[in-house]
């Protein structure tokens, strides 16, 4: 197999397992290293994904200096991120850097989770707070955390042969979601770490058949392209 996601996590993101930051990625990107999406209201996303680095950091580029709001990279992780830790946006697409980011954000919202007496359910807290950029309602109203729960649970037997995949396939544009929640935010503690978003389609094996909210299947019967990026060797091939 060209791509190790499990090297590439156990590396990267050594604090969070691997089969939910697996389940996190399979939702925002469908293992897309150079995914945008779109969180601005209205209108379409992106049309098509970038297929190389330079043109994905061109348009991230392009779109923030328009004013748009975007999550970028292998992760899905806010552009804003990588600005609060003094990252360029060229760090957005860098397979590890995706990972150590969002394993940070989650990390972070999964101890608060705990501490707030709820280690049972702190897996699920993080995963919400995730999407709702430290208010884990905001990720359950979206049902973020049971996609993201039921992709890590297709995932399972799949593990040591997950790939990383640079594919054209369009992102939908991301609504977030503007309830107001009684909970405390759980990535605001540390608080130099806040949160990140999430909203996402969840992706099917391309071999069934894809919902009409499915983007990635229904992607994949319109032929989209698609490229298996080699973690490392930088490499990659149809």
């Amino acid at each position: 197999m060209d791509a190790a996601f499990l090297d590439l996590a156990a590396q990267c993101a050594p604090q969070v397992p691997a089969a939910t930051i697996a389940a996190i990625v399979r939702v925002e990107t469908d293992f897309n290293p150079l995914a945008i999406r779109l969180n601005s209201a209205g209108g379409p996303g992106l049309p098509r994904q970038p297929l190389n680095k330079a043109e994905a950091i061109t348009r991230a580029k392009t779109l923030l200096a328009a004013g748009q709001d975007l999550d970028l990279g292998l992760a899905g992780v806010p552009a804003d991120e990588f600005e609060k830790a003094g990252l360029p946006i060229e760090a957005a697409f860098e397979p590890c850097q995706s990972l150590r980011m969002a394993a940070r954000l989650i990390d972070n919202a999964w101890k608060v989770a705990a501490r707030l007496g709820k280690p049972d359910a702190a897996e699920r807290q993080a995963i919400a707070a995730y999407y709702g950029r430290g208010d884990p309602s905001a990720g359950r109203e979206a049902g973020y955390d049971e996609r993201v729960l039921e992709a890590k649970a297709d995932l399972a037997p799949r593990l040591p042969t997950l790939a990383l995949r640079v594919s054209d396939r369009a992102l939908p544009r991301r609504e977030r979601f503007k309830g107001a929640s009684d909970e405390p935010a759980l990535a605001s503690t540390p608080p130099s770490n806040p949160e990140p978003p999430r909203e996402a389609v969840r992706a099917e094996s391309a071999e069934e058949a894809a919902p009409s909210w499915d983007v990635f299947g229904a992607s994949r019967k319109r032929g989209a392209s698609m490229v298996v990026f080699n973690v490392q060797t930088g490499t990659k091939t149809k």
